[in-house]
């Protein structure tokens, strides 16, 4: 029965949900507290239909035409509840509940993001993802006493990797170099203090979500958690002032090249005296339109990372650009979603692929056929040889994206529905009801509701066909595109997650190649039944996925590339 308008009104009459929502605010419900507020939002909707309440003054919907109301437009601006605890310097363009400022930073990062961009991106993604990850499992079965994410075990049927942090570390090295342009090799080293930074700061997310008068005003606890976030903002502080000390000598090295030297001067040549902010931005951002010659300063071929072109853009509305603090706030959103939110997908879906045995074995078999050992190769196996996993093996084998997904569209759609199945983030996204309140079914919801929608519930609803079977067909010839276009594992309308054609980039181009040496299994019957949580984004109850990894039976490891 609908509810009549009722402004600035604290429940929403009729809306049906548990007991317990009638009375506590949805942040406080014992599933949001252990990670399991997804999976119960998802029974909830199944139980009471598409509009249900969560919370004495907040309300979920997981039907599409109601999504697009809210997430369409900036009509329904952030819930500030929800999101105040990312803020570590200023709002980004992820935190920020400001229309005005998301638009400028999204026109911001816009250049970064282009196909063209992407395309500079790629042997990057390559050296620091799929060939990394691979040299680290070649060297693990050379050195038993590899420290790091690699266990120390090393058997003669494979070497067990802990996958979680794997991907992180890999993820890591991927958009450090790709966002700051200069990679931390944390892969190779098996460790990087971003580890604990990012566990530190998922912890005081949550409690300052909980209970903002501890980071507001009663600054107790969690002594060890705030210093490492002390670390982790001098990092991202760090990160900036040292990229804009290398873009002064990157553009200097472009002025001589292209023959610019009467027009740039000074400024370029100049590297003393730096403060925090002592670079002189304005100026090297107009050096960098002399430089490129065509007025603009994106996605030059020598910065082609997205903290460089952050600090060189302009808004092309306001002739604005990004202030130090502000670009601290960006460089932390670019340094979490582009490391904690792939590696996240990527552990979710290789999870998936091993636990649904006929799928991964279809995805494998396609592969093989896709990219063939040559004839010389296939001579020397024949001979009774078994051919070496090499870096000089890895190139011949030509990965790239573009032919990966001409040649292979099982292996996207498969990651598609991984994303449908178990995304990265598919918690609840909570936006405010403006003033005048709006309407959503049979229901009236006053102005100052919080509503959202949970990525979970909507990818297990009726917008889906037989939506509890995992089936990557829903993603491949007629059902493609439309399928494609109902996903939201990266949000949707203006909110969407820039980053989205990179992560995809980034699961597809590590994943191939390791299927195509590598025959993966989980190392005990207990790893393929996982319970994932989710805080800011899902990882297994145990913070770890032990898969058993060892060559393809017509290859093998030798020190050459360890």
């Amino acid at each position: 029965m609908a509810c009549a308008p009722e402004s600035n009104c604290g429940d929403q009459r009729g809306v049906l949900g548990p007991f317990l929502c009638k009375i506590i605010p949805a942040l406080y419900h014992p599933s949001a507290l252990d990670g399991t507020m997804y999976l119960q939002v998802r029974e909830w909707h199944t139980k009471y239909g598409p509009v249900v309440r969560i919370g004495h003054k907040a309300v979920t919907v997981a039907e599409r035409k109601d999504l697009k109301t809210i997430y369409m437009s900036y009509d329904f601006p952030k819930a500030p509840a929800w999101y105040h605890a990312f803020v570590l310097v200023e709002d980004s363009i992820f935190s920020t509940p400001s229309a005005e400022i998301h638009r400028q930073r999204r026109r911001i990062y816009q250049p970064a993001f282009t196909r063209k961009a992407l395309r500079q991106m790629e042997p990057p993604i390559i050296e620091y993802g799929p060939k990394s990850l691979i040299r680290s499992i070649c060297r693990a079965y050379r050195d038993t006493n590899t420290p790091g994410s690699l266990t120390t075990e090393a058997k003669k049927d494979g070497v067990v990797v802990d996958f979680v942090s794997s991907f992180i570390l890999m993820t890591l090295d991927i958009i450090t170099d790709l966002g700051f342009g200069k990679c931390l090799h944390s892969l190779d080293k098996g460790y990087h203090p971003n580890l604990k930074w990012f566990q530190s700061f998922g912890l005081l997310v949550a409690v300052y979500t909980y209970f903002p008068f501890l980071r507001s005003w009663l600054k107790v606890g969690f002594r060890e958690q705030r210093r490492q976030m002390g670390d982790l903002e001098a990092y991202v502080d760090q990160c900036v002032v040292d990229r804009k000390k290398r873009l002064v000598q990157e553009l200097a090295a472009l002025k001589c090249a292209n023959g610019h030297d009467s027009a740039i001067s000074d400024a370029t040549d100049n590297d003393e005296n730096y403060d925090d902010e002592a670079v002189d931005v304005e100026n090297m951002a107009d050096k960098a339109r002399l430089v490129n010659g065509n007025g603009t300063t994106a996605a030059s071929p020598t910065m082609p990372d997205i903290l460089g072109n952050l600090i060189l853009s302009t808004d092309p509305v306001t002739n604005e650009q990004l202030s130090h603090s502000a670009l601290m706030s960006e460089a932390l959103t670019v340094l979490f979603a582009g490391s904690e939110t792939t590696a996240s997908a990527l552990t979710a879906s290789l999870y998936l692929m091993i636990k649904h045995t006929t799928v991964f074995e279809r995805l494998q078999r396609e592969i093989l056929a896709a990219y063939p050992l040559d004839e010389t190769l296939q001579a020397r196996i024949r001979q009774g040889e078994r051919i070496p996993i090499t870096a000089d093996l890895f190139d011949r084998m030509q990965f790239r994206y573009d032919d990966i997904q001409a040649r292979i569209p099982y292996m996207e759609a498969v990651i598609t529905e991984c994303l449908r199945f178990l995304p990265s983030a598919p918690g609840v996204a909570m936006r405010i009801v403006p003033e005048g309140g709006r309407a959503f079914g049979d229901y009236f919801l006053p102005d100052g509701t919080e509503i959202g929608m949970s990525i979970g519930s909507y990818h297990h609803g009726s917008e889906w066909d037989h939506e509890a079977e995992f089936n990557p067909e829903r993603f491949m010839h007629q059902n493609r595109d439309k399928n494609t276009r109902k996903l939201l594992a990266f949000s949707m309308g203006q909110r969407q997650c820039p980053g989205r054609l990179l992560a995809y980039m980034e699961m597809v181009l590590a994943l191939t190649p390791l299927f195509r040496f590598f025959h993966l299994e989980a190392a005990a019957p207990s790893e393929l039944n996982k319970q994932f949580l989710n805080y800011i984004t899902i990882k297994p109850h145990d913070k770890q996925l032990l898969i058993r990894v060892r060559p393809r039976v017509e290859f093998t490891v030798t020190d050459r590339w360890a």
